[in-house]
Parts: structure tokens; sequence; C-alpha cells
């Protein structure tokens, strides 16, 4: 009876399934990311979303029930516990310890049809659209500038620096949006790491366009040679970026991944793993340079409008040229800071699932298409040229060649700053 019992031991083992473990034995899963603390991938093919079911919560208990030779996870809702939504087959979670709460068993679910899982792929996809419509309009207002010889001020230079680089970084953005990368992949650190370059050579000559502004505006007789000036601002809109870039990478590969610093990238999506990792390497500069830009148009406005106070209304041409001053630096403080703030405010305070956030996400997300606007639509100079040239033969309307003979002649500070 003891042999009998013995064997029947062995077979029910046997035959007994377990359920899917997210990491190797012995090993936590890394709390909000696809990752293991030795640096694994969670073994768990998911596409759209994780979720963690943990017993804190009692609503989102959990157990098991084994049947046909697989181990099924039930949520602990007995009034609805038939429902298939309900019972998750063994190929769509996996349980693990994780870092946070070590010595809990914890479960993550992929629900790849649930509602919000749908509504983040159409979130991405429209995101990853308006990115590849922002890429080309960038691209047009690049192909402009550089065409057109009259944009060869220091200022129109900086620009068209700023427009190359914000269309290399939403071109990769909306590429992984609308065709994602598998997560841990060498292409997607590789893309990843790019695009944070892209993104903040773009925030730093942002930041280098509003700089020229107030000093042209506070210092117009400190004029150095102009190639010197680009030359330096040359060095540090490229060479800045690429030393955060640098140091990114060298923290990615020589820190542990468990470590706060650690970027992490790759691992969740190509991009930063995590609040920490984006706050020290994006986030916190640019959030820097964005209040920086805001300091030099708070700046720039309160002189501009100190000179503009005290003009007699005799002067008509000087209050002219102050007016189309003002009009393009309201134009530039849009740009400038106020809407990727927002996008700074969506980071933060919203979770990806709250709608409120979608139209400043979406606006910047179009802002190729703002920045085409305020570059080349709003600028009297650009229309004047693209009208006088006809690139590929294209007739542009009459009435941009008469812009000139509206406005009074732009003095010294306009051409410098390209604004006329």
């Amino acid at each position: 009876m003891l042999l009998v019992a013995v064997v029947w031991c062995l077979l029910f083992a046997e035959g007994r399934s377990e359920p899917p473990q997210c990491c190797r034995p012995n090993v936590l899963w890394l709390n909000n990311t696809q990752n293991c603390n030795d640096g694994g991938i969670v073994q768990m093919d998911c596409s759209l979303s994780f979720l963690l079911q943990t017993s804190i919560e009692p609503s989102l208990t959990f157990t098991f029930v084994e049947e046909h030779n697989e181990t099924w996870l039930v949520l602990n809702d007995t009034e609805h516990a038939a429902d298939d939504w309900q019972r998750i087959p063994s190929n769509e979670y996996c349980v693990t310890k994780s870092t946070q709460v070590p010595n809990e068993l914890v479960a993550l679910v992929c629900f790849t049809e649930s509602p919000y899982a749908e509504y983040q792929r159409f979130r991405e996809l429209m995101f990853g659209f308006c990115g590849a419509l922002s890429s080309l309009f960038l691209f047009l207002t690049f192909c402009i500038y550089v065409h057109l010889p009259e944009l060869r001020e220091v200022q129109d230079k900086a620009i068209t620096s700023m427009v190359a680089a914000f269309a290399v970084a939403f071109f990769f953005s909306s590429n992984l949006r609308i065709f994602p990368s598998h997560s841990g992949t060498i292409i997607c650190v590789v893309l990843g790491f790019a695009m944070y370059y892209a993104y903040m050579c773009a925030f730093f000559w942002l930041n280098i366009i509003s700089f020229n502004i107030w000093k042209s505006v506070w210092y117009p007789s400190c004029s150095p040679d102009r190639k010197f000036m680009f030359l330096v601002y040359s060095l540090v809109g490229w060479l800045t970026p690429l030393a955060f870039l640098l140091v990114a990478v060298a923290c990615h590969h020589g820190l542990e991944i468990v470590h706060p610093f650690n970027p992490g990238m790759g691992e969740i999506g190509c991009w930063f793993a995590g609040k920490h990792s984006n706050w020290l390497f994006f986030y916190g500069p640019v959030l820097c340079l964005l209040c920086a830009n805001l300091v030099y148009l708070a700046l720039t406005s309160y002189k501009l409008w100190h000179q503009y106070s005290g003009l007699s209304s005799d002067d008509d041409n000087r209050l002219n040229t102050l007016r189309l001053k003002c009009c393009m630096y309201l134009k530039l403080a849009f740009l400038m800071g106020f809407t990727w703030l927002f996008e700074i405010g969506s980071f933060v305070f919203g979770d990806g699932r709250d709608v409120y956030w979608l139209a400043t996400d979406v606006l910047n997300a179009l802002q190729g298409i703002i920045m085409f606007y305020i570059l080349v639509l709003s600028r009297n100079k650009v229309k004047k040229a693209l009208a006088t040239r006809r690139p590929l033969g294209i007739n542009f309307p009459r009435s941009w060649l008469a812009y000139d003979e509206q406005l009074e002649k732009p003095g010294p500070i306009e051409l410098e700053l390209s604004i006329a």
C-alpha cells in the first residue's frame, strides 16, 4: 500500500503544472519595468501592457485553478468567476516577487484585449501619425531655410539647426510609435539613444535662439563676428547634448540595472525606464532649458515694453518696428516654452489614461506644423524670398511679393534677428 501511495503521489506531481514564472528562481521583478533584477527580461510576450495584481488590494487578489494540465489565474470575484476575462490562461500571465514587496507573490497579467489596451494602441498610433506629419513639415521648413540665400544670418542658421534636430527627433519618435520595436533589443536601445540626442540638440538650439534674441535686444551694440558667434553656438548646440548622451550611455552600461541612475534604455519601449531616469537625463535638463527660455522672454518683453512706452505717437516707424518684434516674440513664446511645459506636466501628473492631457499631447505632437507656420508662413522675409525665387517652379501668391512695400525697412536689430 505504501508503494502504491508513493507511485500515485509521483504521478500526481508529474501531471501537476505550476504557474508560469516571470523571472528565474530567487530573482525579483523590477517594479514598473519588463525586467528582473538580474538583468533578464520578464518571460512573457505581451505587446501592449502589463498589469500588476497584488494581494495587498482585496479587489485585485487572485487564486489559481488547474484544468487540463494548465494553471489558470482566477480573480477572486466569485460572483463573476465564470467570466472569461477573469480566467487568465497561463500564456497571458506570470507570477513573481517584486523588489518593492519581496516577500509577497504578485502576478503580471497581459490584458491584450482590454479597452485600456485598445485605447493605448490608438493613442500611440495617433501620436505616431501626428509626429510623422510634424517631421514632414519640419523637413520642408529645413529645405526652405537651406535653399534660400536670404536666410544666412546667425538667427536663421540657429533656427535651421533647431528644425533639423526636431525633424530627426520626431521622425524616430513617430516610427517607434507606429512600428514599436521589441524592448531589450539592440536596435531598440540604439534608436532610443539616437532619439534622445536629437531631442536634446533641439532643445539646446531652442535655448540658443532665445538667448540670441535676448542678447540682440538688450545689447544691440555687442555684435561679435557672426561666423565666430555661430561657431560658439554650434559647439554648445551639438556638443553639450553629446556630453549628456555619453553620460547616459556610460550609466546604462556601467551601473547595475537596479541602480536608480541607470537609464534603463529599452526596458520599457525604446526610451528611459522609470521616472528617476526620465527626470535625471531628459525632463530635468529640458525643464531647466525651458525655464531659461521663459526668463529670456520676460526680460526681452520688459525691454521692448520700456522702449515702446517711451516713444511718442509721431515716431511711427519706430512703433511699427517694435510692434513687429513683439508679434514675433509672442509667437516664439508659444514655441519656446508654454507648449513643451504641458508635455512635462503630462509626464508628471498623467498616467497615460488621462483624457484631459490628450489635447496638449496632440498639440506637442503637431509642433512641426506650428513651427512651419511661425517660421515660414508668418515671416514676410521668407514669403518674399519664396515668391521671388519660385523653387521647383512653384507659383506662390503674388501678394507675398508686396510685403516689403507694406512694412518699413528693417533696422540692424531686425536684420540680426531676421524677423522682418
